[in-house]
């Protein structure tokens, strides 16, 4: 079923707001990116060849064209995230378009495939790029202890983001502490 058909039979279902969602999302996913990059739109226009993937878009039943093997499950939505480096955030980009075509996009020539491997390819290499690979952080450890709120007023007042020690890098966040030789890290810049 194609694109246009798809759609509109899916309309009760919730595949095609999954769908929509997906696609307004991965748009801004990608300007962020491309504004981050600096580099006129570059990345975006690469972005816009992979979404000529679009019309390969099926959300059931059997893949027709036997080229590709839809599996129908959602795809994980990522975004932007500001307190990673540019390589970081193109590979989650590049991931995420990966399991949508390996989700919806049924193939009808052999050739097709390799086409959007290609793009992909050739965006991630953008993110290959020495000076978008990883950012070194700076960090400050207050010489207070201090509660949470106050830590979190503390990192807000100085653009920081405050360190969440089940969500973060533990091994980064053990290594900053160690070379502060302190018990408690409360914050550090992106």
């Amino acid at each position: 079923m194609r694109l246009s058909a798809a759609f509109l039979a899916g309309l009760g279902r919730a595949d095609p707001v999954q769908f929509l969602d997906f696609w307004k999302e991965s748009d801004v996913f990608a300007l962020q990116i491309n504004n981050e990059l600096g580099r006129a739109r570059v990345f975006y226009k690469k972005y816009t060849n992979l979404k000529k993937v679009l019309q390969h878009y099926q959300n059931e039943g059997d893949c027709e064209g036997g080229h590709s093997d839809p599996t129908y499950e959602r795809v994980n939505m990522k975004s932007f995230d500001e307190r990673l480096n540019q390589a970081a955030n193109i590979d989650n980009f590049l991931e995420m378009m990966e399991d949508w075509i390996q989700s919806y996009a049924c193939f009808d020539m052999k050739r097709q495939p390799k086409v959007y491997d290609s793009v992909i390819n050739k965006m991630r290499e953008i993110g290959n790029n020495d000076k978008f690979q990883e950012e070194i952080y700076s960090f400050e450890v207050s010489d207070e202890k201090m509660s949470y709120n106050d830590a979190l007023g503390y990192c807000l007042l100085k653009d920081m983001w405050l360190a969440d020690f089940e969500e973060e890098d533990p091994e980064m966040i053990r290594q900053m502490v160690s070379e502060k030789k302190v018990k408690n890290a409360y914050g550090f810049r992106f």
